[in-house]
């Protein structure tokens, strides 16, 4: 659990690094949802390989945060898309 709070506060300082521009806040928000899921994703796969059990929602969980990684690289490629094609 302490891992996956450090996670939270990562991502967290990442949402609020202070920016030059205010237009990119979404992006920034949606940057620092990716890190946090996709290192939590990365982290509960490692405990399900390395062995270790914790429980029967561990790769339930594990799927989950896998799927909402999925969705927020495609939410993330779609903004940069819309970012290359505006300026």
């Amino acid at each position: 659990m302490g891992r996956v709070a450090g996670f939270a506060l990562l991502s967290l300082g990442l949402a609020c690094w202070p920016r030059r521009d205010a237009a990119s806040r979404p992006a920034i928000a949606l940057m620092a949802m990716l890190t946090y899921n996709s290192l939590v994703t990365c982290y509960l796969i490692f405990i399900g390989i390395s062995g270790r059990w914790v429980g029967v929602l561990l790769w339930p969980a594990a799927a989950i945060h896998g799927f909402l990684t999925f969705l927020l690289v495609r939410a993330w490629l779609k903004t940069q898309h819309a970012q290359d094609t505006k300026g």
